[in-house]
């Protein structure tokens, strides 16, 4: 996953992402509780290819944290046409793919929830 250090490589990201979904996890190598969602964290982008994920470290990349914000590890901010859409701190994995979806629903991505609809045909 690529890093973001500073608040230009932030605005690189977003600007590269045009439209689309962005997520950014905010955590440290040393944090216990982002090493623990890690693979199921994983395991969940992949089912959204469309979404562009970067990650943030603590140890290099506190001009970030301050700049949005960020007092608990792992957080996860998600983007969409640049602007930020949800911060997410200590989410589940199934808390961050209804985010994903919510914030996006026509995204392209793999194993999408059955959906109900409300009207008669």
């Amino acid at each position: 996953m690529n890093l973001v250090e500073s608040i230009y490589d932030m605005q690189q990201t977003l600007l590269e992402a045009g439209d689309g979904l962005v997520i950014v996890k905010f955590g440290a190598e040393w944090c216990v509780p982002c090493n623990r969602i890690k693979s199921e964290y994983q395991k969940t982008l992949k089912r959204f290819y469309s979404v562009k994920a970067r990650e943030a470290d603590y140890d290099t990349s506190q001009e970030l944290f301050d700049h949005y914000g960020v007092a608990a590890m792992p957080t996860f901010a998600i983007f969409k046409s640049g602007e930020l859409v949800e911060m997410l701190p200590k989410p589940s994995t199934e808390t961050i793919a209804e985010a994903l979806i919510f914030a996006d629903p026509l995204q392209n991505y793999h194993n999408p929830p059955v959906l109900v609809l409300d009207a008669d045909f």
